[in-house]
């Protein structure tokens, strides 16, 4: 019954689907690992409701408040049905919103077209000079100044994009920088003749890599680098600076409104699956960099692993070619059929004691003599008593049941039977701690689990020589050994 049940529960699983169908990567909302935003999310958490769109579905459960769409370095570009639903809704189920992008990439202008904003982010790549151990060379770790309202944040970004179009300039490179564009080669950037906070028409050779604009269709906040707001940054300890600025951040874009409702776009990032990774291990660079990260996707992958989905169509599998080919063959086929008859024999009668067949006068004539023996032993103390003297002393207190009361001592009715003349109590503990040490000993049960077999013995040849004297005497029978032997 019990393995019945195990497989039951194995094929419902195995209906259920694998227990890890995958998990996003890239700086998906729900990503964990290093190049993920989970910790953004956890702690603007802290101090505003935050909300993950992985559907558009999810963009019509938005109810008032002001909201803060965020995006962060997506991995699909937005396709223009998509930007044009996201920017009605937030128009229509928002009582305000504004638009936050960090990316580096140029898929997110899709989203910006939909804003009707020129405000775009280029795709190319900053890079500044740098001297070390008497080398120089290129950097792609340029250092920005980022402004928010009157406070300013000088951080270093990585591998970020300039910005063109028109808008407040809110970030710009700090000394002397080469912007790279894909197939158009790398140009020196250009000198920003205009102070912060003043609208700029940014060009291609212009190092601002911060942008706002309030004349678009919603209010759009646009950072030409999505690394800052990553897990590895914000979960450093060696960046407190970064958090600063990302709180801040946030913190300026809800405008000191209560009820900020931050939404998190989730629908831009690819999922991984992990058999996937099973076929492709090099996916997981993709997912992370550090030993955490290796170590978590593998503990994806081993769960994967041992969830009856994957494996257990397998077995089947090999079962039912190992079966066709041992039946093709008629004199494999009968020793497989033999070995199986065998094996459910030895299942369907595991725990069961066979006895030959005794004349009856014989049988309990040799029961009365092993309990005498047992009693030779008890009065005696020469010798240990076993499971096989409680077995003896057992069959005997059976045997007397059978045929004083008419009902066997493992069945429960034996109860009610000998209640009658020695009281429920006695009874039921007797019947009770006779049967479990019986169990234990055919093994039907493991119960109790360490069992002293000489102390038990004696209490059992205790307790049975009560309870059959007490009975007989209420039966006004003067000895059940002259009952049995008289049979």
């Amino acid at each position: 019954m019990v393995l019945a049940l195990v497989f039951i529960g194995l094929i419902a699983l195995v209906e259920r689907g694998p227990v890890v169908p995958g998990f996003p990567v890239g700086a998906s909302p729900f990503n964990p690992l290093s190049f993920g935003t989970l910790g953004l999310v956890k702690d603007l958490e802290h101090y505003y409701t935050v909300r993950i769109a992985s559907s558009m579905e999810d963009l019509n459960r938005l109810t008032g408040g002001k909201c803060i769409y965020v995006v962060i370095s997506p991995e699909k570009p937005f396709a223009a049905s998509e930007a044009e639903y996201i920017v009605k809704s937030l128009s229509e189920r928002c009582r305000e919103a504004v638009v936050f992008i960090g990316d580096e990439s140029t898929y997110s202008n899709g989203l910006l077209e939909a804003l009707n904003t020129s405000i775009r982010v280029t795709g190319s790549r900053i890079y500044v000079s740098q001297c070390s151990d008497m080398a120089c060379g290129y950097s792609p770790y340029p250092r920005a100044r980022l402004i928010l309202g009157n406070r300013s944040f000088n951080l270093v970004l990585d591998k970020a994009s300039n910005l063109i179009g028109r808008g407040i300039i809110r970030g710009y490179i700090t000394g002397g920088c080469v912007v790279t564009l894909p197939g158009a080669g790398g140009f020196e950037c250009s000198s920003i003749a205009v102070g912060a906070n003043e609208t700029i028409e940014a060009g291609i050779q212009n190092p601002v890599v911060a942008l706002e604009d309030h004349n678009s269709r919603i209010p759009v906040y646009v950072i030409g680098d999505g690394s800052i707001f990553l897990n590895q940054v914000i979960n450093s300890g060696n960046h407190g600076e970064y958090r600063v600025f990302v709180l801040e951040l946030f913190q300026y874009l809800c405008g000191g409104v209560s009820g900020c409702i931050m939404v998190f776009d989730n629908m831009h990032y690819e999922t991984i699956n992990a058999f996937n990774l099973l076929v492709n291990p090099g996916l997981i660079t993709g997912a992370g960099a550090g030993l955490s990260d290796i170590l978590y996707v593998f503990s994806l992958i081993l769960a994967t692993i041992i969830h009856p989905s994957f494996w257990m169509p397998l077995v089947f599998k090999f079962l039912d070619e190992l079966f066709s080919m041992l039946l093709a063959n008629m004199f494999l086929a009968i020793l497989v059929l033999l070995a199986v008859t065998i094996v459910v024999d030895k299942y369907l009668t595991r725990g069961i004691v066979f006895r030959g067949d005794e004349v009856l006068r014989e049988q309990v004539e040799r029961n009365i003599i092993v309990f005498e023996s047992v009693r030779r032993k008890i009065i005696e103390k020469k010798e240990k008593l076993g499971r096989d003297d409680f077995l003896n002393i057992y069959w005997l207190a059976n045997q007397v049941s059978t045929m004083i009361l008419g009902v066997e001592l493992s069945s429960p009715a034996f109860i009610e039977r000998t209640s009658q003349y020695v009281g429920r109590d006695l009874a039921n503990s007797y019947w009770s701690y006779m049967n479990k040490l019986y169990r234990r000993v055919v093994g039907e049960s493991w119960r109790p689990l360490i069992v002293r077999w000489h102390s038990e013995a004696l209490k059992a040849y205790s307790e049975t020589e009560k309870m059959l004297s007490l009975i007989t005497s209420r039966l006004q029978i003067e000895d059940y050994r002259r009952l049995l032997a008289g049979i």
